[in-house]
């Protein structure tokens, strides 16, 4: 059972917010890409893009969110707070970072800011729907009682 925990704790938090996110998306099924709408045109990438940012998502908690969840669950308040510090500022930078290249200069500076909040909340989601499950995994992983005799 612990193996299995283990690999829902790789496998779900990835799916679960792909599954939120393809539910919004098909909210927009008739939207073009092309449009000039930033929504949009970030729909229409996720949609054709799933498969690839899903495999991206997986061997992301495998090999970096996992192993600092571990390290998290180990530590005292002030590591999880600065931990959790980090990835907000970690989703600020990578969303400006994105926004400014993906920036149409015509839409001005609140064209730039506008992205940048839009892709800070995605990513926000993301992180809060993966940290929810891994929460919940671990409250599962926690309460499982030792079975004696066998070496898990």
């Amino acid at each position: 059972m612990k193996a299995f925990i283990k690999l829902l704790k790789i496998l779900l938090p990835s799916f679960i917010p792909m599954l939120v996110f393809s539910l919004i998306a098909k909210q927009y099924r008739d939207v073009d890409g092309g449009d000039g709408n930033l929504l949009h045109s970030l729909i229409f990438y996720y949609r054709h893009m799933m498969p690839v940012l899903f495999i991206i998502a997986v061997i992301m908690q495998y090999l970096i969110i996992v192993p600092l969840w571990n390290k998290a669950l180990a530590g005292d308040w002030v590591r999880k707070v600065i931990l959790f510090s980090l990835l907000i500022l970690f989703c600020i930078v990578i969303a400006a970072g994105i926004s400014y290249a993906i920036w149409d200069e015509a839409t001005g500076a609140v064209g730039l800011q506008n992205s940048i909040f839009t892709i800070t909340i995605i990513q926000l989601a993301f992180w809060l729907i993966d940290i929810t499950v891994l929460t919940l995994l671990s409250a599962i992983q926690k309460a499982e009682p030792p079975k004696e005799g066998l070496d898990t």
